[in-house]
Order: C-alpha cells, then structure tokens, then sequence
C-alpha cells in the first residue's frame, strides 16, 4: 500500500483555522475580510465541511488523562465522520479551495505557521486512514491520543463523555467565535465583556443585512455614551479632543452598512474605554 502524503489543501481543519486568522488579521488592519463571507458560506450549519471542522475541533479541543477515553474518543469521532457524506464533503472543499484561491495570494494564505500543525496532520491521516500503510496509521493515532493526553481531565462521568463529544455538534459560529477570541486576546491580553459582545455579533450574523446594523448601532450608541461620560470628568484638554474625534467618527458609522473597519473601530473604542477608566 503505498504511502500517503497529508495535504493541507485537503485538510478542512487547517482551512477554517487559517480563515479564522485571516479575520483576525484584516480586522487588526482596519480591512473588509473575504475571509467572513467564506466561512458563513462554507461553514453554514449542516454542511458537510461543518462537521468535518467539528470532527478536527473536537479531537483538538478534548483533553482526558486516560488512554482509554482517548481511545473511546477517537472510536467515536471516526463513527460520526464515517456518517459524513464523502461525495458532498470533496464538491464543497473543492469549491472552497477555489474560493480561497480567488480571494487571497494563495502561496501567503497558505505558508502561515500554525503551532499545532503536526496535530492537524494527524487528524487528517487518522479520519483517511484506510489509504494509510499500518505503521503510518499506529503512528498517528499514538501522535494524537499524546495530543488529547496531554493535560488532565475534568471530572466527568463515563456517561457523559460521549454527550461532550456530540454537544459540540452545534454551532460552527459558536467554534468561529472561540476560535477567533483566542486570538484576539494574543492582541488586547484580555477582551472586555463588551468587546465579546461586539464579536459574537459580528461573526454570529448570517447576513450584512438589517439585524447587524442594527446591533452594531447600539454599540456605537453605547460606546458614545461612555466616551462622553468619560469626558466629562477629564480635565486633559488633548485626550477630550481624541475623545470627541472618536465619537464624530463612530456617529457617522451608524445606520450605514457595516463594514470591517466599523467593527475594527469599535473593539478599539472599547479597548480605549478600559484604558481611561484604568488611567
């Protein structure tokens, strides 16, 4: 049987992870992200690249201290993947790689470092591993039960192990949001309750339609607010005209269609809140 090569192109795992950083990225530089609409298309509950994304997030994400719940996980994992429909899951990475590709230079997209590559590629030679010599396959699934083994486990009943597993069949905009939150606390330590907020509404909206404008307008109300309240007790001439400018602009933003500079403008604001309030 001859050897088979983990391609990264194929891996769904590596292809949401990348995108999600992308979003990270662009939002950072003040970009409208491609990246977005990508994921809310390809990544729609019900797909078969969503539950391909869980099957990698879940065998990720779970931890245990036993090689035998390890060794349960992974049984079960494989089932649900088993269940996944192969014909739709190839037509839809197919098209998602293409996008991709119309979307982004695809050899910078593609050439960003992750940390846990080497899991990613293990998941992807355990979920194909029927292509895979036996030795390659031993290899893997001891690489990835290293993986789940690695930190101990939460107390948690026998019962409930399979019930975990399964729960986090739902909500692909719930794992974006996550995912996204990790890497957006690398950038501001640690994000405020209302930066959250402003996050999950943003990736959790379908659509740029009626329902995100409107939820972001009561942000920039709300952030409005505190800016004036906050400049109403400062005697520093110079932070109140920074203050006012902030204000002006957000204020021109509202009932305007959203755009990533917008989001980009009011998780800086928030952060900008924190750093009064602390000063």
């Amino acid at each position: 049987m001859a050897k088979t090569t983990h391609s990264k192109y194929k891996n769904t795992g590596l292809l949401f992870e990348l995108l999600v950083r992308q979003v990270t990225s662009d939002a950072m530089a003040g970009k409208n992200s491609p990246a977005i609409s990508i994921i809310k298309e390809f990544f729609k509950a019900g797909s078969s690249l969503s539950k391909e994304v869980v099957v990698y997030q879940t065998l990720l994400r779970t931890k245990f201290n036993s090689e035998q719940k390890a060794d349960t996980l992974i049984k079960e994992v494989l089932s649900d993947y088993a269940k996944i429909n192969k014909t739709d899951l190839k037509r839809q990475r197919y098209n998602l790689i293409s996008k991709i590709n119309e979307a982004f230079e695809s050899s910078a997209f593609f050439k960003t470092k992750l940390p846990e590559y080497k899991v990613y590629a293990s998941i992807y030679n355990v979920i194909n591993s029927r292509s895979l010599q036996a030795t390659d396959r031993v290899k893997n699934i001891f690489t990835l039960k290293e993986h789940i083994c690695t930190q101990p486990e939460q107390p948690v009943t026998s019962n409930a192990i399979v019930k975990e597993f399964k729960a986090q069949e739902t909500g692909l905009r719930d794992l974006t949001y996550k995912l996204l939150l990790e890497k957006f606390n690398k950038k501001y330590t640690a994000l405020s309750a209302s930066q959250k907020s402003l996050l999950k509404t943003y990736i959790t909206h379908t659509t740029n339609g009626p329902e995100l404008a409107e939820a972001i307008n009561k942000h920039i109300y709300k952030v409005t607010r505190l800016l004036k309240s906050i400049d109403s007790k400062l005697t520093d001439k110079i932070h109140s005209i920074k203050i006012n400018e902030v204000v002006s602009q957000l204020k021109s933003k509202i009932d305007k269609p959203v755009k990533d500079g917008t989001f980009t403008a009011l998780l800086s604001s928030y952060e900008l809140i924190r750093e009064l309030k602390n000063g």
